[in-house]
């Protein structure tokens, strides 16, 4: 695609050769009777069309052209000059083609940045909802499950799972079975679980759940949620056994 692109703008560039900005003069046109001129005039005067130039398609189209070719000239005179330009040109044409090449390439790279940062920045998805709070963050267990089950009544069910996670979280660091660190993981968590098989089994789990659909940002289903209801309840009944 980018070769195509600086075929076309080569192809669209080759007008302002010095060969081509100076066309040799048509040679003088003849002029008409007296009585031509004045049978035109009576023309004019009778349908009331003052531009005797045929308005077709193709006219416009050749008019469109010559004025971004008129306009291409002027930015490369203007750019490095006319005399430059010319003098260039009758020094070495290779040169001078060359000098376009390479214009166009820091163009079509420019181009190509300019896109690619687009779309970066497009494909980067905003947060869903409201700011989620953080595991560290004491809050009640109760209270995150109740918005997960809010979060799942309106189909945000990836919200939903983090937020039963940070409900487990909550509960095991209030039952003394582990505490709540800024910066900790998921499977650092999950790695002091591993004295407590029948804890562990349902803990990592649900912590690969989240890291499926909320850091790996794959789709939830409800089945997902149900799921993890039941993971975080087997997980919260397997804490309180002594």
């Amino acid at each position: 695609m980018p070769w195509r692109l600086i075929y076309t703008a080569i192809i669209a560039l080759l007008p302002l050769c010095p060969a081509y900005a100076q066309p040799p003069a048509s040679p003088p046109r003849a002029r008409p009777a007296p009585s031509e001129i004045r049978a035109a005039l009576q023309q004019v005067y009778a349908t009331g069309n003052f531009d005797l130039t045929e308005e077709t398609s193709e006219n416009k189209i050749r008019a469109f052209l010559r004025n971004i070719w008129r306009r291409l000239r002027d930015a490369w005179r203007a750019l490095f000059g006319h005399r430059f330009s010319q003098r260039l040109w009758e020094t070495s044409p290779t040169l001078w083609f060359a000098t376009v090449i390479g214009l166009l390439l820091v163009l079509a790279l420019l181009i190509y940045h300019i896109v690619w940062t687009l779309k970066r920045v497009l494909r980067r998805r905003p947060p869903e909802g409201p700011p989620q709070p953080s595991a560290a963050e004491p809050v009640e267990p109760a209270r995150l499950r109740r918005e997960a089950v809010h979060l799942a009544a309106r189909g945000e069910y990836r919200s939903a799972i983090r937020h039963l996670f940070l409900s487990a979280l909550q509960s095991l660091h209030r039952e003394g079975v582990l505490r709540l660190r800024p910066g900790q993981t998921n499977w650092e968590y999950a790695h002091e679980l591993e004295q407590t098989p029948a804890l562990l089994e349902g803990f990592a789990a649900l912590a690969a759940t989240v890291d499926r659909t909320w850091y790996g940002r794959q789709p939830a289903t409800m089945q997902d949620y149900t799921r993890c209801e039941l993971l975080l309840d087997r997980t919260l009944a397997a804490a309180q056994q002594p």
